[in-house]
């Protein structure tokens, strides 16, 4: 059928999970991106901006300033089989990461608060008198 969206594709699966939390409101927002729901044209630009990013991303230097206000950002790969995931700041940022995260930005959508892990303790409970 002419001008279908989503054809057979060759290339193997790819879906790629994007979640962005914290800055000065801490929403969190996220996307989650496959050759399922990407059309030829958008699939394409993926793949070229996960070609442009540095297999050793995984491995970004962590800036030693807190930043309280900083955005943190996990990007989840699953490709053909193999996973990668990429955790990293605004101050981490360079320009091929940057422009994946714009491209995943604009297909993401607020979510519900998730806990990543970091289990926050009970308030001891209140003393009767």
């Amino acid at each position: 059928m002419a001008g279908t969206k989503h054809k057979a594709k060759t290339q193997g699966s790819l879906r790629v999970s994007f979640l962005s939390s914290g800055g000065f409101a801490g929403l969190q927002r996220g996307a989650e991106v496959s050759e399922a729901n990407l059309g030829d044209k958008e699939l394409a630009q993926l793949r070229s901006l996960l070609a442009k990013v540095s297999p050793d991303a995984q491995k970004l230097e962590t800036s030693k300033v807190a930043r309280p206000d900083a955005r943190q950002y996990r990007i989840d790969i699953l490709q053909q089989g193999s996973s990668k995931a990429l955790e990293f700041s605004d101050s981490e940022l360079n320009e091929p990461l940057g422009k994946l995260v714009a491209f995943l930005n604009e297909r993401a959508k607020p979510v519900p608060y998730v806990d990543s892990g970091q289990a926050k303790k009970k308030a001891p409970a209140a003393r009767k008198r």
